[in-house]
């Protein structure tokens, strides 16, 4: 049983978003974490994008998640919520891990420790409702 879930709501609507969703994922391949895809699973609901979007989405997660050898486990899901709220109530009830984060499409690691600093928390503070972190920045004007 995973750890943690990260639920990734994709609304991808223009060239820009697509870049943001890239750089999104570039971070989580980033992480530094020797045993990924025995503790957390990524989820990705992919919300009102066109067809042909969805498919540029889909190939560009998996070229990114298998493009390391211990590989990740993700999951991606299509809805038509048009909703960014919904599709993360979605996400959460799709989750069979202890514990979940939230992260959007244009938002990046700060750096190569982010989930194994969740992971650490989560060890220390074990029976704790939440747990709280800035360990992600988002993107703003294109910053």
């Amino acid at each position: 049983m995973t750890i943690l879930d990260v639920i990734i709501p994709v609304h991808v609507d223009t060239e820009q978003k697509y870049k943001y969703f890239d750089r999104m994922l570039n971070s989580i391949v980033c992480q530094e974490l020797e045993y990924y895809s025995e503790v957390v699973n990524f989820c990705f609901i992919l919300d009102d994008n066109s067809s042909e979007m969805n498919d540029r989405i889909k190939k560009l997660i998996e070229q990114r998640m298998l493009s390391r050898i211990d590989g990740f486990n993700y999951k991606v899901h299509q809805v038509l919520f048009k909703d960014a709220g919904l599709s993360r109530q979605f996400g959460v009830d799709k989750t069979e891990s202890e514990y979940i984060t939230l992260m959007d499409a244009d938002d990046q690691y700060y750096d190569g420790h982010s989930i194994q600093t969740y992971l650490e928390a989560i060890e220390e503070c074990r029976g704790c409702d939440y747990i709280a972190t800035t360990i992600v920045k988002g993107c703003q004007d294109g910053q």
